[in-house]
């Protein structure tokens, strides 16, 4: 292996690991502290209250940041950097 190959495979290491984090902080927290109320006032006026309504697109939010912690898991553990 080069020079090049292994700080392109670090950046993406890094990369990766960033995803991790945040994906999974932001999924797992949501999943933890449940709906908050703020998001009933902050979205009641907006397309998000007809349709999916705004519990509905906060579960979609929440199961979709959780689904992508998952897959950078996934890659970091098949080692896809």
């Amino acid at each position: 292996m080069n020079l090049s190959q292994v700080v392109r495979s670090g950046a993406l290491f890094a990369i990766n690991l960033l995803f991790l984090m945040v994906w999974g902080f932001a999924g797992l927290g949501k999943l933890h502290s449940g709906f908050p109320p703020s998001w009933q006032e902050k979205f009641a006026n907006t397309f998000l209250a007809t349709f999916p309504g705004v519990k509905g697109a906060f579960w979609l939010v929440a199961a979709a940041e959780v689904a992508a912690f998952l897959l950078a898991a996934a890659a970091l553990l098949r080692g896809e950097f």
